[in-house]
């Protein structure tokens, strides 16, 4: 039988050179800031959302930290609970690398309070070929409508790009929902462009070292940039 440890927030994982950190766990999120936390002044002007269901409020979060290198994936965890884990104080301090919450379909996460908190340096969009990205239902239910909707709400990809401090926008696929290259970071970001049963998989990864340093390389066709931890 496997073994299996279940974790709360605060805990965190014995893994050699990395320090794991639960931010959130079955509900519960980081009970104090770590270091960089601080008050949050966009927490006013975004606004509130209902719960996105209770599987996704259950994620398990981490932050890691690797030298100066932090990397924080909070899976599906929705834009209620990103709120709690930023307003009125934000927990989580900066970060390097931010993996988006529900593959970047950022109509019940993906806040401005939270991006806006965290101020990611990169972001890894984990999102599927028709999964995650794209315009939001939240766009798409108002246009039908005749309705306007806030400009956080119009796309995922522009909300990431926009957000201030993000260098850059590395894609898993090009999103099919919405392929206007406005819309999509550079098609040389992206590790898969089709939807295809041969699809390969293409992988993004990043190579990070302790002094700060650190590279991300697309599996698709070798590209790669190289970056220094603000």
């Amino acid at each position: 039988m496997g073994r299996r440890t279940i974790v709360k927030p605060g805990d965190t994982v014995p893994i050699p050179g990395v320090k794991v950190l639960i931010v959130a766990s079955n509900g519960d999120l980081l009970p104090k800031p770590v270091k960089g936390g601080g008050t949050n002044p966009l927490c006013a002007t975004t606004e509130e959302k209902a719960p996105a269901g209770p599987e996704n409020q259950r994620m398990v979060g981490t932050l890691l930290t690797f030298g100066k290198f932090n990397f924080v994936a909070l899976i599906d965890l929705d834009w209620e609970k990103e709120m709690e884990l930023v307003c009125p104080i934000n927990k989580l301090g900066h970060v390097t690398i931010y993996q988006t919450s529900r593959h970047g379909s950022f109509d019940d996460a993906g806040s401005p309070a939270l991006l806006g908190a965290i101020r990611p340096q990169v972001v890894v969009m984990n999102n599927g070929p028709r999964k995650g990205m794209g315009q939001t239902d939240a766009t798409k239910s108002a246009t039908a409508a005749g309705k306007s909707v806030a400009p956080y709400e119009r796309n995922a990809y522009l909300r990431l790009a926009r957000t201030p401090g993000v260098e850059d926008v590395w894609q898993s696929h090009l999103s099919l929902l919405d392929p206007d290259p406005h819309h999509n970071t550079a098609e040389q970001m992206i590790a898969n462009l089709e939807e295809t049963a041969e699809c390969k998989g293409n992988w993004i990864k990043a190579s990070i070292a302790r002094d700060g340093r650190f590279k991300v390389t697309n599996g698709r066709n070798g590209f790669s940039k190289s970056y220094v931890v603000r």
